[in-house]
């Protein structure tokens, strides 16, 4: 197994105070950088975008929701790296339905990983579909999201905080996705709040940060994985 692994950096765009949007927009001196990761992840020139967007995208780049570093792991990124930046990008765009929409495929995805780096073992073997069909009633992956965060929690995988956290976005998610009559009011809080929480989830499954010494670090349980699944090379160690 390699001791190296590939990692994105600053995926989701960051932001720093001293500068205002109408600033960034103006590439006023030393908010260049932030003017060029705007339209990496907006994909357009800073200039062609209004500052409503521009607004919207400082509003969830506040430095609690900063992601330093993402590993290069095709499902990884697929599951969780890609929709959550989708869901940053259209939040900018107005498009908030969908922020939610992707915010709630986060949440699922992180339960289904979790349940995949601390592999449950009955017996000290890994437990197969079979079994969990036997236990859960379906296999894992199959199940809803209620029944997936309450196996987590039944496991003892996930704590109180982190229960909460992936109850209230299936919650935030359900009426957007699955009900007719839905209050749709209040749908750019509840965007702002999904993503937020999603944000919030994704640093305390995966622990992932920037070390003292400039290396990354994450939860050994992902590191192991992210090892095993990735073909290979940015230096890291354990959390």
């Amino acid at each position: 197994m390699s001791n190296y692994i590939r990692g994105h950096l600053n995926l989701f765009g960051g932001w720093d105070s001293r500068f205002t949007p109408k600033d960034v927009k103006e590439r006023k001196k030393g908010s260049e950088i932030f003017a060029d990761l705007i339209e990496m992840m907006l994909e357009d020139k800073i200039e062609n975008l209004d500052l409503i967007e521009i607004e919207r995208f400082a509003e969830l780049s506040t430095p609690e929701l900063y992601i330093p570093i993402v590993p290069d792991e095709p499902k990884f990124i697929d599951r969780l790296a890609r929709p959550l930046k989708s869901a940053k990008r259209l939040y900018c765009f107005g498009e908030y339905l969908s922020t939610i929409a992707l915010c709630g495929l986060v949440g699922e995805s992180l339960t289904m990983l979790i349940y995949r780096i601390y592999k449950f073992e009955i017996n000290k073997k890994i437990i197969d579909k079979k079994q969990e069909e036997q236990l859960f009633g379906r296999e894992f992956d199959n199940l809803d999201q209620y029944r997936r965060i309450n196996v987590l929690k039944g496991l003892g995988l996930i704590s109180e905080e982190q229960h909460q956290m992936f109850s209230e976005l299936r919650q935030l998610r359900r009426p957007y996705l699955h009900l007719w009559e839905v209050d749709t009011s209040n749908i750019q809080g509840d965007a702002k709040k999904s993503f937020i929480i999603a944000t919030n989830l994704f640093k305390s499954v995966t622990r992932i940060g920037i070390g003292s010494k400039g290396e990354l670090i994450m939860d050994p349980n992902l590191l192991n994985y992210i090892k095993a699944h990735q073909e290979a090379p940015v230096e890291t160690r354990q959390a």
